[in-house]
């Protein structure tokens, strides 16, 4: 994720959205399998990989720090930092995140949660001074 020295407000804001879709559809497997994709080639993906049947189990909402240098008010519940939302739900079989930042919109499927709650595009998430269960 960019840092926030480096964001333009429109870059916070959603003003400079790329449109473009990042799908990782092994997020934990050691062999990179994320790619750009537009949105009839994920319809067809997800056709494929996807069971319609299987339900939504749970859904949960993260958020973490834009920054890792963000005060510590961050880490003792006050909020008050700049942060990144995202979701990430549970079904039968799977752990999915799905996020939009001025990246795009990223979205990532793995079998252990933490392979889609604590990284984002196969690198660790900011996590500002605490450690990266405290997302």
């Amino acid at each position: 994720m960019s840092s926030l020295i480096n964001m333009t407000s429109s870059d916070m804001t959603g003003v400079n959205y790329t449109k473009k879709l990042y799908f990782d559809p092994n997020a934990d497997e050691p062999k990179e399998d994320g790619y750009w994709i537009t949105d009839d080639e994920l319809r067809y993906k997800l056709t494929n990989l996807v069971d319609v049947s299987e339900n939504i189990d749970e859904v949960l909402y993260y958020t973490n720090p834009l920054h890792r240098l963000i005060p510590s008010d961050w880490e003792v519940g006050k909020n008050k930092g700049l942060h990144h939302a995202f979701i990430v739900f549970k079904t039968k079989n799977w752990w999915w995140s799905i996020e939009k930042n001025a990246e795009g919109l990223t979205i990532q499927r793995a079998k252990q949660l933490e392979s889609v709650r604590d990284v984002y595009r196969r690198a660790k998430r900011t996590t500002g001074e605490t450690s990266s269960t405290d997302i």
